[in-house]
């Protein structure tokens, strides 16, 4: 049976703190929506640049352990994938870029969702 009230992440870290949400990507590649499941993203923008997409987190951290992403799809294959491309802690944001799958070139998706899952260490403790 799951806990409910668990909010802790097992780790030899210490103090992780995992941030996941969606990306809803219009018919112009731009941003239409984004549903974080925390207040912990403060906002998601398309810099410039083929693909990208930039997730600015409310606040910096001392660590970010792990960064990705992947497109919900409905059925069917897709000749895409999302990469981090630019992780920066100390400012809390995370650029991720598109690209196709068959030949690594940056192409700016149309009409889609992305899911997202940023963990970040929130202590400066080592294990």
């Amino acid at each position: 049976m799951a806990n409910r009230s668990a909010n802790e992440v097992r780790s030899i870290q210490t103090e992780m703190w995992p941030i996941a949400g969606t990306i809803t990507i219009d018919g112009a590649s731009a941003v239409s929506a984004q549903n974080p499941t925390s207040t912990s993203v403060l906002t998601v923008t398309k810099p410039a640049g083929t693909g990208i997409y930039r997730v600015t987190l409310a606040d910096a951290y001392p660590d970010i352990l792990y960064a990705d992403a992947s497109f919900l799809v409905a059925a069917g294959t897709i000749d895409r994938d999302v990469l981090p491309v630019a992780v920066s802690a100390s400012t809390g944001v995370v650029d991720f870029q598109v690209k196709k799958t068959s030949d690594g070139s940056a192409v700016d998706p149309v009409s889609c969702t992305i899911m997202f899952l940023i963990v970040c260490k929130n202590s400066s403790v080592t294990p």
